[in-house]
């Protein structure tokens, strides 16, 4: 249902924030967001659709980015690398700077200390994290052109031509 002016009501707002905080991996803003939905009047059918959207948005972007990827290479005629055992510092620099990049925090701690097993110092870490930071923002600034792209395409068609499907089907919607 559309608030009054036409924009998202609290709960429709509440069940956004709650599938975008699974789609980034957001662990510490998931019990806030949860209940927000919760106090916002979300049936526990329409927030278990946040949270499955969110689940499977993630995962999709997985799994696109992986044929994406097979795509570039077999288009550079670059040879697909062979499946490897990641060991030494370099892979676990890597596996830090992706942690950081996904918002898994789990997997960042247990990168970093591989890490540090491996002798990384604090100041390697910490440059491995303003360059995941940095192609973090650049991805950030990308999607924000994209999504702005895409409105002013709609506004020079004359309008949206999105059917807008409201609620989760309960009968509160």
């Amino acid at each position: 249902m559309l608030s009054a002016n036409g924009s998202l009501t609290p709960k429709e707002r509440a069940l956004v924030a709650l599938s975008a905080c699974v789609a980034c991996g957001c662990r510490s803003e998931f019990p806030g967001r949860f209940e927000e939905a919760r106090a916002a009047g979300a049936c526990e059918r329409g927030m278990g659709r946040a949270l499955e959207i969110g689940v499977s948005v993630r995962s999709t972007a997985s799994t696109l980015m992986k044929q994406w990827i097979d795509r570039f290479l077999a288009e550079a005629n670059a040879p697909t690398p062979p499946p490897a055992s990641y060991s030494g510092q370099i892979f676990a620099f890597m596996a830090v700077g992706a942690a950081f990049a996904a918002n898994c925090g789990e997997s960042l701690a247990l990168n970093a200390a591989t890490a540090r097993q491996l002798g990384a110092t604090r100041q390697q870490l910490e440059a491995v994290i303003e360059v995941a930071r940095d192609v973090r923002s650049a991805a950030e600034r990308g999607i924000a052109a994209r999504a702005a792209g895409m409105f002013q395409e709609w506004t020079q068609r004359g309008g949206e031509d999105v059917a807008a499907v409201r609620g989760c089907g309960c009968p509160s919607d």
